[in-house]
Formats: structure tokens, C-alpha cells, sequence
């Protein structure tokens, strides 16, 4: 019995670690963002539930259960709420997951790995991990492109439930393509239009270093000028007690100097 037990755990754990090392957490956090932020909000808008056979649905997400329990304190501060420990940024509460948490990961045959479709979402491109250069431009080819983008439209219809009417149809077709598939051309694959969810806590970083910078800057500047040079030494006048006399130095304004004559005229004896 205890055989059999352990021999069920170890299978566990060797399922848990295909899934954490097949999908990537990093990839996947930017496919879920844009949906959450872009496609799942015309499903809102529009009273449209969409349906289970859809790959994007959130209940089929392998990371869903984790995914629901961070809490985002501040930019620096992630919130477990299996155990209740914090974390400085989002990447190290993904770790505690994977490590101390990985019996919430979905292992399912229905789950789905949202890094799958970084093909028509462009992961590299959003998240920075890719710069294209001139030849990246130039060699892109529009047949590829063009799979792309039939692969992103055939999504979309496996993503629209057929009960929905044809205007609630049309809305979530057109936001899904203008976000998504419109970008699958050699023209615009390259642009990254959707802010990075995950550069919120770099730019946090950035902005903080910059103020602290500026403040230490300001503090060496004036303690330079206080301590090696006099321009925040101000003359100070001695202060005299009432009826204490004052010499003053007189200026040539003031005073007026009679000059004498240089010459002086000799008076000769009388012969």
C-alpha cells in the first residue's frame, strides 16, 4: 500500500514539473494579459459567455488556480494567498508556486498552456526578449504570415459561441482582429501596441532610481559648496552695543581734499 502511494506521488510530481517546464510562465502571463485586458472585456461588453471549447478559457489555463491567488499589494509587493507570504515582484511568487504550491497547476487533458499561442500574439515582440534588425524586416515572408493569420481567424470562430447574435458576433470578431490578427503581416508584426504587464515592476524600479539619484545629487551638491567653497557663506555685519563708536574709513566722496600748489614763488633779496 505504501508502494503504491509513493509510487502515485512520484507520478504526480513528474507531471507537475512536464507542465511547469513545458509551459512558460513568462509567455503565458503576456497571452493572458492581452486577453484579459482586450478580448475578455468585448465578451463583457457584449453579454456574451464565452465557450468551454474555446482555448482561452480561463477555467482551461493551467496556471488559473495560482493565477487567482496573487493579490498585488503594491508595484513591490506580490501577496501569496495559499500561505500568506510576500514576495518583491511577481517572478518570485511564480517561483514560490512552482515550488511550494505545484499541486494547483491543472494537469487535465482539457488544460490548456496559453504560451502555445505565442505565435499569433507575439510574445517575443511585446515582451522585448526579440529587437528585429534589418534582416529580420527584410527576409520576413507574407506566406507565413498569411498561416498566421488564418490560424488566428479559426480561433476566433472556435472562440464565438453560435447562440451569439450576429452584432455581438461581429464586436468581439473585430476587436479580436484588430488586436490580435490585424498585426500578423509583415508590415506591423513588429510593433508592440499593448503595454507589458510585466515591466509595471521595472518601471517602478526606474522611477524610484531616478528620484533617488536626483535627491542624492542635490544632497552632494550642497554639501560640495557648503564645505569647499564660501558662495553659501554670507558677510555677516557686527552687531555694537548703543552708544559704542564706529570708526569708518573715509572715502573720497566724503571728504573733501584741498590740494596745495607745488610751485612756490622765490622772492630774490632787494639789491
Amino acid at each position: 500500500m505504501n508502494i503504491c502511494f509513493l509510487l502515485w506521488q512520484v507520478i504526480f510530481l513528474v507531471n507537475i514539473y512536464s507542465v511547469n517546464t513545458a509551459c512558460l510562465r513568462d509567455r503565458a502571463r503576456i497571452v493572458r494579459e492581452i486577453l484579459r485586458k482586450r478580448i475578455f472585456k468585448s465578451f463583457k461588453d457584449t453579454k456574451v459567455e464565452m465557450p468551454y471549447s474555446c482555448p482561452f478559457t480561463e477555467e482551461r489555463d493551467v496556471y488559473i488556480i495560482q493565477e487567482r491567488q496573487k493579490f498585488m499589494k503594491t508595484l513591490t509587493k506580490w501577496h501569496c494567498s495559499f500561505c500568506g507570504k510576500e514576495f518583491y515582484g511577481e517572478n518570485y511568487l511564480d517561483k514560490h508556486f512552482d515550488n511550494r504550491h505545484p499541486q494547483y497547476v491543472r494537469t487535465g487533458n482539457d488544460s490548456m498552456c496559453l504560451a502555445d499561442y505565442c505565435d499569433i500574439f507575439r510574445c517575443e515582440i511585446l515582451s522585448g526578449a526579440l529587437e528585429p534588425n534589418y534582416w529580420d524586416m527584410a527576409l520576413c515572408l507574407e506566406d507565413d504570415m498569411f498561416e498566421l493569420q488564418q490560424k488566428c481567424m479559426e480561433i476566433i470562430k472556435e472562440c464565438i459561441p453560435s447562440t451569439a447574435s450576429t452584432n455581438s458576433s461581429r464586436h468581439i470578431q473585430d476587436v479580436f482582429s484588430n488586436e490580435v490578427c490585424s498585426f500578423l503581416d509583415c508590415r506591423r508584426y513588429w510593433e508592440a501596441p499593448f503595454p507589458q504587464g510585466a515591466s509595471i515592476g521595472t518601471a517602478a524600479y526606474i522611477i524610484m532610481s531616478v528620484i533617488l539619484m536626483f535627491f542624492l545629487s542635490l544632497y552632494y551638491c550642497i554639501a560640495y559648496h557648503y564645505f569647499y567653497t564660501d558662495s553659501f557663506i554670507d558677510y555677516q555685519p557686527m552687531e555694537y552695543s548703543k552708544g559704542e563708536h564706529v570708526y569708518h574709513t573715509p572715502t573720497t566722496s566724503s571728504v573733501n581734499i584741498r590740494y596745495r600748489p607745488t610751485t612756490r614763488t622765490l622772492q630774490h633779496p632787494l639789491v
